[in-house]
């Protein structure tokens, strides 16, 4: 388990199904990800048993973001995940992906999630994270500017909402640097 104060990052059980089901359906956030289809509590119950939280041993990762509700009391709400996919585990490098519930934005959690997942891929070793975000998705562009991230790579057409496609960046965050240097990998 990652943590601090208020809030930590734990691995996803079968008690998170709920709260699965409604990220995973909630078709207003499909076009800030690959999600493009409703998913079954079956299906989810399923992921969330087998998912072993070993990203070697899955080449993804889910992690409950969980928040406190008092300082005085262990009393922890489930309010998201964040996830790390596309594991390359010869180049050390995973996609990641948050996503909170409605009416938990605008208070600091995605940022500090974000900072305690950038802990974490540093303790198993990850070089590098990435992630898409659309270029309308500017609360999403700036928490990961304000992690180090660096916009990389416009992707025109990258995201499909059901009726339109959106403009996306490749953002990427090099562990343990403080940025990459584009110039110097140039040919």
């Amino acid at each position: 388990m990652t943590a601090s104060n208020d809030i930590r990052l734990r691995a996803a059980e079968p008690e998170d199904l709920e709260l699965a089901y409604k990220l995973e359906n909630d078709v207003t956030l499909w076009q800030y990800g690959s999600a493009s289809a409703f998913f079954s509590r079956f299906t989810l119950r399923q992921f969330l048993e087998q998912n072993t939280a070993d990203i070697f041993a899955d080449k993804q990762v889910r992690l409950t973001v969980d928040v406190r509700q008092t300082e005085a009391a262990e009393t922890w709400t489930p309010v998201g995940f964040v996830d790390l996919t596309n594991f390359d585990p010869l180049h050390n490098r995973a996609e990641l992906g948050m996503a909170l519930l409605p009416g938990y934005e605008g208070q600091g959690l995605g940022q500090r999630a974000l900072a305690l997942l950038i802990d974490y891929a540093g303790a198993i070793h990850l070089h590098t994270l990435y992630a898409i975000i659309a270029v309308a998705n500017k609360k999403a562009s700036r928490i990961f500017e304000l992690a180090g991230f660096t916009p990389s790579a416009p992707l025109c057409d990258w995201l499909y909402d059901g009726t339109a496609y959106h403009d996306a960046c490749l953002w990427l965050l090099t562990i343990g640097r403080d940025r990459c240097d584009r110039r110097a990998s140039r040919p």
